[in-house]
């Protein structure tokens, strides 16, 4: 075939997905991953916004780049393509993403990864560009964002004891897998944190007014239609531990309100300041549980479920660990 009878290539006419990246190779892999998580949707990859805004459709559903383009794909969102979904990137400092997302319901995932590796974790962009397009779809199962085969347990406690029993269960299970005993501690901790949440913080009356936040030190007994549900899984790299509670209570605003205040905090010389008691306990857990993860995913059903997902890398060492920016999805 002649030079001048070859079909030209091919160029994504009206996207509906666009990327927002200047590093080339970075967008590439970013948008191969994105194009296997959205079957049948046009994938745009720019590093000029006007560029890309000339190969997107009337209706881009998803909008994504670097934390660095968080205001133009915001003001997209926004505006021009109202109703898209944005979902940022990042390998450093996430503050400005984390106060974004606390008003801007159209930021739904921050993807943060280490900069020692090319590229955000793909299964981690893969959940995040199916969760932001496909809001209605039932949450994959803990189990599903690890390998195939990993370990994985369960418990439904209702009552303090119970509780103990599980959040102790959940530390032993973490040691006898293998990871490192401050990981393993770290497990129990963010388990206590969220039954804890779940136990005392999410139960309600007929009039919607919390039954036990007001003493997190009291026994407690639920029924077995409000005991949360605790999920454990480990593959030999990731640790996943999921709580959920069946009453759908916590809000965009809690969350970010709470990591961004905890991180204020941590700067205070008297971090006590800062402590908000106005929705259950200290305020200050839902920081404790971020600052410790890899990743954490929050996906309320108003109403009917709070889910907190909460994903650790057990082969980062603790000094790594402490360095390394912490993912958020808000679903």
């Amino acid at each position: 075939m002649s030079p001048s009878t070859r079909p030209p290539a091919h160029v994504p006419s009206g996207a509906t997905v666009g990327v927002l990246e200047t590093n080339r190779t970075l967008a590439q892999r970013i948008a191969r991953v994105l194009r296997a998580a959205t079957p049948g949707e046009e994938v745009a990859v720019e590093s000029d916004p006007a560029s890309l805004r000339a190969l997107l459709g009337s209706s881009p559903r998803l909008l994504a780049g670097d934390v660095s383009e968080l205001d133009l794909l915001l003001d997209w969102a926004h505006g021009r393509y109202r109703g898209a979904k944005v979902i940022v990137w990042c390998a450093g400092d996430a503050t400005a993403a984390l106060q974004a997302m606390r008003s801007a319901e159209a930021l739904s995932s921050l993807v943060a990864f280490p900069s020692f590796l090319s590229m955000p974790r793909p299964w981690e962009l893969l959940f995040a560009a199916r969760s932001a397009l496909d809001p209605s779809a039932p949450p994959p199962r803990l189990a599903e964002l690890m390998a195939w085969g990993a370990t994985t347990v369960k418990y439904r406690p209702t009552t303090s004891r119970e509780r103990d029993l599980v959040v102790a269960e959940l530390g032993a299970v973490a040691e006898r897998a293998g990871v490192a005993t401050r990981l393993a501690q770290k497990v129990g901790e963010v388990a206590h944190e969220l039954v804890m949440n779940a136990m005392y913080d999410a139960p309600v009356d007929q009039y919607g007014e919390p039954r036990f936040a007001h003493d997190r030190t009291g026994d407690v007994r639920l029924r077995p239609e409000e005991a949360p549900t605790v999920r454990f899984a480990f593959d030999g790299s990731l640790i996943g531990l999921e709580v959920s509670d069946p009453f759908g209570l916590l809000r965009r605003e809690h969350v970010v309100d709470g990591i961004v205040r905890g991180q204020r905090g941590d700067q205070e010389d008297d971090p006590s300041r800062l402590i908000d008691t106005s929705f259950g306990g200290a305020g200050l857990g839902l920081h404790r549980v971020y600052a410790a993860a890899s990743s954490l995913v929050v996906r309320v059903s108003p109403g009917q479920e709070t889910r907190v997902t909460v994903l650790f890398d057990a082969d980062l060492g603790a000094r790594e660990a402490r360095r390394m920016p912490v993912s958020l999805h808000l679903l």
